[in-house]
């Protein structure tokens, strides 16, 4: 049997979510269940980035801790 794994990009949490996270999103759940629905073994994965450098400067930008 075979694997077949799809992600998203990391999201980032210093702004709020847009139309291109759930675009990104949506089309990896519908390529997974997919090839699940053709018998393939299929791995999701999506998360996010609450510790980068982008949330560090949205933080100082708020003149707050991130």
């Amino acid at each position: 049997m075979s694997h077949q794994f799809f992600t998203t990009p990391i999201y980032y949490v210093n702004a709020k979510p847009h139309l291109g996270h759930a675009y990104t999103s949506i089309a990896a759940d519908v390529a997974t269940r997919y090839k699940k629905m053709q018998g393939i073994d299929t791995f999701f994965l999506t998360g996010t980035d609450e510790h980068g450098d982008k949330i560090v400067q949205a933080a100082q930008k708020e003149n707050t801790t991130p």
